[in-house]
């Protein structure tokens, strides 16, 4: 059965009809210089300021040609990205590189309409503010030139220049000074980072006067247990804590665990669990479809509701070692727990103290492997032999499990997604749908100029995003 055949098309109608959602978007940029500094330009009065707003430390570039967003959310905890504009030689020498440690650089997304590229009154201006740090070789910052002894409407009128910045987290950067310990007594350990990160952000402000971060949203943890106590040593960076509380307070989730500030919300969340798809009410569902498909129409994506819905090429990537990593790694862990040692390590009858190997040890398989209805299992002893946190293990098993499928998402809205997504992946396979269940671990979108020219400002966005998924056969083998 051929895709056009299948239910999935009546989805794909959906979302080429769309007249809501649409992808057509502006970029503007404007950089800021922070204060306090140290920096005096001596001559600022006679040649620097050009525009009014100078006056206030802000500069505008000619031009954006590119921007870049990279969140990691297996391996990162923000944001990392890059912009690349067109300076004004002058403004670049005389104005903005002096101040290269202490600029801040706004940019604004505008939505636009399809037919005139008009502003789209009916959709959200988006903005987002970073620091700024120029990624420019030395002879381009001017040291041992003699570009000093030009004015800047001399250097602006000589030429132009390309400049890209590295763009860091506001949010981000404060976080990273705060340290925190203590101790809690007859908690679960949700709580304590529950706890922790809102009492320690609530009064962190950016240079913008807004909060550091505006909401903590935590995934409901797999560890419901009370402990006795649970003790942050002082000092414990606050970026740390859920890390540490899963790795050495009793554990959190089963499936490991990650922190990541998108948008001025922090979220805590289990990026290997694939099975959040009927928990959560934003959701993204991905249908692989024919790149034919996709060039005949811009549009890419629709919103149900809170439900995101995309389509994809059919060729996506998709990298599955999960049976090459149980073969070799183990499918199965076995360890004993330190907590029964004292209170269960034998039992006493008829003057004989007996152990008994299943009450002290944890031992389970993660998933079956047979070869020719041969059992295949390889269950080795945890290389901490003996602790008692089993979601720590669990979490090496569910890493292994899973296989990674990545996809490009033309004409794409990234603002839609956020860390550990939920994610239904529909295909065609043998005439049959078939449906993947993941969640969402790493997007890197990409923005650049659709236009030739210093005046032009339309703009398309592509996003590569990269799913976690259970294991099964290949969805690239179709």
């Amino acid at each position: 059965m051929d895709i056009a055949e299948s239910p999935l098309q009546e989805e794909i109608n959906r979302i080429l009809e769309n007249e809501t959602d649409r992808p057509f978007f502006s970029w503007s940029a404007y950089f800021k210089v922070r204060l306090p500094n140290p920096i005096v330009i001596e001559d600022q009065s006679e040649n620097v300021f050009i525009d009014p707003k100078e006056h206030e430390g802000i500069y505008y570039p000619l031009k954006i040609t590119n921007i870049d967003f990279r969140r990691d959310y297996e391996q990162n905890a923000a944001d990392e990205g890059e912009l690349q504009v067109v300076l004004g030689l002058g403004m670049w020498y005389k104005a903005l590189q002096p101040y290269r440690d202490y600029l801040e650089v706004v940019l604004t997304r505008y939505p636009k309409t399809e037919e005139t590229f008009d502003d789209d009154n009916e959709r959200e201006i988006l903005t987002y503010t970073f620091y700024a740090i120029p990624k420019v070789e030395a002879i381009a910052v001017g040291e041992g030139s003699d570009l000093d002894r030009y004015t800047r409407n001399d250097l602006d009128t000589m030429g132009i220049i390309d400049v890209k910045f590295q763009l860091l987290d506001l949010s981000m950067e404060k976080l990273r000074s705060v340290t925190v310990g203590g101790i809690f007594r007859k908690v679960k350990p949700e709580d304590v980072i529950k706890g922790i990160l809102s009492k320690e952000t609530a009064e962190i402000k950016v240079t913008d006067n807004g909060p550091a971060v505006q909401n903590i949203k935590i995934i409901e943890a797999d560890n419901s247990e009370k402990r006795e106590h649970i003790v942050i040593p002082q000092g414990t960076s606050l970026l740390d804590v859920p890390q540490y509380i899963q790795r050495a307070c009793g554990g959190i989730y089963s499936t490991g665990i990650n922190t990541y500030l998108q948008s001025r919300n922090w979220y805590i969340f289990p990026p290997y669990n694939t099975k959040r798809l009927d928990k959560e009410d934003k959701t993204l569902t991905v249908i692989k479809v024919p790149s034919a498909a996709l060039e005949e129409s811009e549009r890419t994506y629709r919103m149900d509701g809170t439900r995101l819905i995309i389509m994809a090429p059919s060729d996506s990537h998709f990298d599955d070692k999960g049976n090459e990593e149980f073969k070799n790694m183990g499918n199965g862990i076995r360890f004993a727990d330190a907590r029964r040692f004292m209170s269960e390590l034998v039992e006493t009858k008829d003057n004989k103290a007996v152990a008994k190997r299943k009450k002290l040890n944890h031992e389970f398989l993660y998933m079956e492997m047979k070869v020719e209805d041969e059992n295949n299992n390889n269950v080795p002893m945890s290389s901490d032999n003996i602790h008692s946190n089993p979601f720590v293990e669990n979490t090496k098993l569910s890493v292994r499990e899973g296989s990674v499928i990545s996809f490009l998402w033309k004409n794409c809205d990234a603002s839609l997604l956020y860390p550990a997504m939920p994610v239904r992946v529909l295909y065609m396979k043998r005439n049959e749908i078939r449906e993947l269940h993941g969640s969402l671990i790493k997007v890197h979108e990409s923005i650049m100029m659709r236009n030739k020219g210093m005046t032009a400002n339309n703009f398309q966005q592509q996003a590569a995003i990269y799913v976690y998924v259970n294991r099964v056969d290949a969805p690239s083998s179709s």
